[in-house]
């Protein structure tokens, strides 16, 4: 599907490589499945930041595993030796 391109001159500066039809169609999507569904929107809200907290814990609970493993066996490895 080809979105069709808007002209230079209405498109605003930081958007000029972007195809600004699509960004328009879902603005304005959003904006009135908020006002006619306040609830639902309010849901949608909520469970996308729950959604992004919990990849988020999950990607830093992997890091800091994963360091932690890598300094214990590094200083099991000087206790060894020592």
């Amino acid at each position: 599907m080809v979105f069709p391109q808007t002209p230079l001159a209405q498109q605003r500066p930081g958007m000029r490589y972007t195809n600004s039809a699509m960004y328009q169609t879902l603005s304005t999507f959003l904006q009135e499945f908020s006002v006619q569904f306040p609830l639902l929107w309010a849901l949608l809200v909520t469970v996308i930041i729950a959604g992004g907290s919990l990849v988020l814990y999950a990607f830093w609970e992997l890091v800091l595993r994963g360091l932690f493993f890598l300094f214990s066996r590094r200083s099991s490895r000087r206790a060894d030796r020592g």
